[in-house]
């Protein structure tokens, strides 16, 4: 069990406590968080997060892309089953189904 963040990235309150998240949406949330995340940017492990800087040049192709995203996805212990990566000009969405071992999670999230 783990704090809940929202979409915005901020901590959820309910009154005086915060909300807590497990199972299939804690590991969605897990997910999301690393792929807000730049690779190296947390240094209590370097290894977390997602390497935007290798595709951050322009013409970079879609394989490379999806390697980065997928690299950043399975990092959370998920099996990916499917992924879409779709871009518009700076801004990345990800639609995926993945398995883990809280069962199928099918999520998008912005980049």
């Amino acid at each position: 069990m783990i704090f809940k963040i929202s979409d915005d990235r901020d901590l959820i309150i309910n009154g005086d406590d915060f909300e807590m998240t497990r199972g299939l949406e804690e590991t969605s949330q897990c997910v999301r968080a690393a792929l807000w995340a730049w690779k190296g940017e947390a240094a209590f492990d370097l290894a977390h997060g997602t390497d935007y800087l290798s595709i951050l040049e322009k013409n970079v192709p879609d394989t490379l892309v999806m390697a980065v995203i997928q690299e950043g996805i399975t990092q959370e212990r998920v099996n990916i089953l499917d992924m879409n990566v779709n871009r518009n000009g700076r801004k990345v969405t990800v639609n995926y189904t993945a398995e883990s071992s809280n069962g199928i999670l099918e999520s998008e999230v912005s980049i």
